[in-house]
């Protein structure tokens, strides 16, 4: 997978079905990294908790 790829002529509708598919490819990486960093903190969260409680 490469963002260098040619997608033919600006326009086309093979050229905006890539685009779009680059543009998809962008917001699921995106998600994936939200969410991440969402459980990453939900356990940051949650094991300053267990330790107040101690």
């Amino acid at each position: 997978m490469s963002k260098y790829q040619h997608f033919g002529k600006a326009g086309t509708i093979a050229y905006v079905d890539a685009v779009m598919g680059v543009l998809r490819r962008t917001i699921v990486i995106e998600l994936q990294s939200t969410i991440s960093s969402l459980k990453s903190c939900l356990v940051d969260i949650v094991y300053d908790g267990e330790q107040e409680s101690r």
